[in-house]
Formats: structure tokens, C-alpha cells, sequence
């Protein structure tokens, strides 16, 4: 099924890469590694990521427990259309981060704005998890501080790439600003 997407939508090799993650991993080093892609293409822009983030879990009729989650998210704009096309991976269907994503891809706003809601959904959790660990052994355990530091270097990496493309397109823009402004001046 993910051969039949890849030739449908034209998206980036990488696409494999982002479904390898969630396979059983072997090593310490697996299981810290995240995935983050930006593509440029002339008419398309690509982001594909994994992201860690604490959930609360049932366990019983009135017991929960934080467990950290994984999901995969791909996203395809076409600038022309204003189309945009999402493969989700959700490895756990009882997440309610499943739904919480589907509804933000549903909205009508700009590209990058699903994946920000879905972030900031989830970044609180990480403080009520460490809080937790706080108050029932007294401090943060070494696993929680490193899925947390984990989730940050994933999140920077992330917003510099975004920085970058914003500057990219930043310059691209004042050079057409300055190319229209130099040829009205001609005229006069």
C-alpha cells in the first residue's frame, strides 16, 4: 500500500526511511534516533518526521500511566493547487493523538499549521510526565530527561530547517522587490 502512495503522490524516497521507524528496534542508538526531511521541489514542498510525546494510558477503570508514543507524519503542498496530501503513522490506534492530528489536518489554515497545533497539543505533556515522576519518586527519572531532550533537539532541528526555508524564501522575494523597484525607477 505505501509502494501504491509513493506512486500516486511522487513523494520523496525518504518516505521509506519514515516507515522504517516503525519497525522493533535493535539498538539503544534506534531507539533515540528521529527522522526529519524538508524537500524543495519546484512546484512542492515535502516535510516528513517522527515525533515522541508522552500520552496518559489507561490501565484500568480509573488508573493511568504516561507512555511515550511515536507517531509519523508526511505532508505534501502543492503550490499550484494548494493541495495538500498527509500520511499518518500511528502505530497505536488507541492513541488519542490519532484523532487530535486528523482533525488539525482537516483545517483550512496555513500548510504548516496542523504540525504546530499537534506540537504545542503535546508539549505540556512532557512537564505534567516529568511532574509526575517529581512527585512520586522525588526526581526526574533518566529515561523521561532523555526522551525530553530527545523531543527538544528534534523540535530545534525542525524549526531551524523551517527557519531556513523561510529565509530562503525571504531572500528570494527581496530580490524580486528590489528587481521591480530598480526598473519602476527607471522609468521615471
Amino acid at each position: 500500500m505505501l509502494r501504491e502512495f509513493a506512486n500516486l503522490t511522487n513523494c520523496t524516497d525518504e518516505i521509506w526511511d519514515l516507515a522504517s521507524y516503525f519497525r522493533e528496534k535493535i539498538s539503544e542508538v534506534e531507539l533515540a534516533l528521529s527522522k526529519f526531511v524538508w524537500k524543495y521541489r519546484s512546484n512542492m514542498r515535502e516535510i516528513l518526521y517522527t515525533l515522541k510525546y508522552p500520552e496518559l494510558k489507561a490501565i484500568g477503570d480509573e488508573e493511568t500511566t504516561w507512555v511515550i508514543r511515536q507517531c509519523g507524519l508526511y505532508h505534501q503542498n502543492d503550490l499550484r493547487s494548494k493541495q495538500n496530501t498527509w500520511l499518518l503513522f500511528f502505530p497505536n490506534t488507541q492513541s488519542s493523538s490519532a484523532q487530535l492530528m486528523i482533525d488539525h489536518v482537516g483545517e483550512d489554515e496555513h500548510p504548516l499549521q496542523a504540525h504546530m497545533s499537534f506540537y504545542f497539543s503535546h508539549f505540556n505533556n512532557w512537564r505534567w510526565q516529568m511532574n509526575k515522576d517529581l512527585r512520586t519518586s522525588g526526581e526526574v527519572s533518566q529515561a523521561s530527561a532523555q526522551e525530553f531532550d530527545g523531543a527538544l533537539q528534534n523540535l530545534d532541528a525542525q524549526v531551524e530547517s523551517m527557519t531556513r526555508n523561510a529565509t530562503h524564501l525571504l531572500s528570494r522575494v527581496s530580490t524580486t522587490i528590489q528587481a521591480l523597484t530598480n526598473s519602476s525607477f527607471k522609468g521615471l
